[in-house]
C-alpha cells in the first residue's frame, strides 16, 4: 500500500503517476527488471481499498478504515447519490462522499478493471505471474 491508513488518501498501488503518488507500479516494474529476472516476478494485487475522515483540505482526521471491494460494491454501487470516479493515472477507483454525521470521506480501492490495466502493463513487459490477495472474504 502506497497510502497507508495513517497517511493522506491516495490510490493503494497506481499504475502510472510517479510524481503524483511518489511512486508507482510501472516505474517498481522498470527498477525490479535490471535487477530481477522477469520470470521471478510476482505481482500480487489486493482487491480492497481504505475509507478515510478527511477534513476540508482532505487530510484524515483519524486513521482509514480497510474495506473489502465486495463491501464496497454493495455499500457504494446501490446509491445513485455517490459517483465513483477512475483516476487516469492510477486507474484506481476514487469515492468522496459525507456520512450521517456530515463527515466527509475519501475511498480509494482496486477493483477487476483497474487490475486488468496493471496486468496487461505487466505482461507487456514480461512479467506472467500474478496473484491476488482479497481482505476479508473467508
Amino acid at each position: 500500500d502506497f497510502h497507508k491508513t495513517l497517511g493522506n488518501p491516495g490510490p493503494n498501488f497506481p499504475l502510472f503517476g510517479k510524481k503524483e503518488y511518489g511512486y508507482d507500479l510501472s516505474s517498481c516494474v522498470k527498477d525490479f527488471l535490471t535487477i530481477v529476472p522477469k520470470e521471478k516476478l510476482i505481482f500480487v494485487f489486493g482487491l480492497y481499498g481504505y475509507d478515510w475522515t478527511v477534513d476540508k483540505e482532505n487530510r484524515p482526521i483519524k486513521a482509514a478504515s480497510a474495506i473489502t471491494l465486495n463491501q464496497i460494491k454493495k455499500r457504494f454501487l446501490s446509491d445513485p447519490k455517490i459517483q465513483i470516479k477512475r483516476d487516469a493515472l492510477s486507474f484506481e477507483n476514487k469515492i468522496e462522499y459525507f456520512d450521517n454525521d456530515f463527515y466527509q470521506h475519501i475511498v480509494w480501492f482496486e477493483d477487476e478493471v483497474s487490475v486488468e490495466k496493471k496486468q496487461e502493463f505487466l505482461l507487456e513487459n514480461g512479467v506472467y505471474q500474478f496473484g491476488y490477495w482479497a481482505f476479508g472474504y473467508y
